[in-house]
């Protein structure tokens, strides 16, 4: 079909239509959340980071704006050894 008249087209952008899957990860490689957040949006950290022997740290990336699927790793610290726990000299 040929044009006949010029025509004007405006692109609407609905950012909620994009979601993008935002994945928790402890220090040892397990899964502890997954969720999809809206384009532009945060995701929510999981509250009970659980570390073994170690003292969670933070989160290797930030989540507070998401534009992209994510893997979003726990960093942890060795705990610290209790000055109590040293032997007398």
């Amino acid at each position: 079909m040929a044009a006949t008249q010029d025509a004007v087209y405006k692109a609407v952008f609905d950012s909620s239509l994009n979601e993008f899957k935002v994945v928790f990860i402890s220090h040892e490689g397990d899964v502890l959340s997954t969720q999809y957040v809206p384009y532009g949006s945060a995701a929510v950290a999981p509250n009970d980071v659980k570390c073994d022997k170690h003292v969670f740290s933070h989160w290797d990336k930030s989540f507070d704006s998401v534009t992209e699927n994510l893997e979003v790793t726990a960093i942890a610290t060795d705990i610290p050894k209790s000055s109590s726990s040293e032997e007398p000299q």
